[in-house]
C-alpha cells in the first residue's frame, strides 16, 4: 500500500467482534482512520473502547448491512473522515438449516446480508477508490463455499455469490 496519511479511511462491516473486530483493530492501529461498522451498538461501543486503550482512534457507525440505507450512511460519514482506501465487507453468518426448513424470509434475509451488501458497498466505494487512484476491497467470506454442507445452505448459497 502507499504510504498511509491521516486522511486514508478503512470501512470494516461486521467489525463489533471476531474477525471484523481484529481487522478493525489491526488497521487502525496501523495508522487508518478506521469506521466499524456493526447492528449491535453495545458490543460496538466496547470495541471502540478497546481499540482506544491500545492508541487507535475509530469512529464507528451502527447499522445492519442487509438495509440498503446503511452503506449509504457508512459512505456519506466516510466522505467525512477522508479518503476511503479499503473496504471490508465482512458479516455474520445466517441461520442453520437445510432447504426443508428454512423459509423464504431466512433466504431473502440470507441474500441481502452476505451478498447484496457486498455489491451495495462495493458499487459505492469504487468510484471513490478510481478517484482517488487506489483501493482495495476485501470481502470476508466462508469455507462453506468451497465445501458445503446441508445445514449451512444459506450461508454457501449467498457467499457463494460473492
Amino acid at each position: 500500500m502507499k504510504k498511509i496519511t491521516k486522511r486514508d479511511v478503512a470501512l470494516v462491516t461486521g467489525a463489533s467482534e471476531g474477525i471484523g473486530f481484529e481487522i478493525a483493530k489491526s488497521l487502525s492501529l496501523n495508522g487508518l482512520k478506521v469506521l466499524m461498522i456493526s447492528r449491535n451498538l453495545k458490543k460496538l461501543r466496547k470495541s471502540i473502547k478497546l481499540i482506544e486503550n491500545l492508541g487507535g482512534d475509530p469512529e464507528f457507525l451502527c447499522g445492519d448491512v442487509s438495509k440498503k440505507a446503511t452503506p449509504v450512511k457508512a459512505i456519506k460519514k466516510v466522505k467525512n473522515l477522508g479518503n476511503l482506501k479499503i473496504l471490508i465487507n465482512n458479516t455474520g453468518g445466517p441461520i442453520t438449516g437445510n432447504i426443508l426448513n428454512l423459509k423464504e424470509k431466512n433466504w431473502e434475509q440470507a441474500i441481502h446480508n452476505n451478498l447484496m451488501s457486498v455489491v451495495r458497498f462495493s458499487k459505492l466505494a469504487i468510484p471513490i477508490m478510481i478517484k482517488n487512484n487506489f483501493g482495495r476491497i476485501i470481502s470476508i467470506l466462508s469455507t462453506v463455499v468451497l465445501e458445503p454442507s446441508p445445514n449451512m445452505v444459506l450461508s454457501a448459497t449467498s457467499r457463494a455469490g460473492v
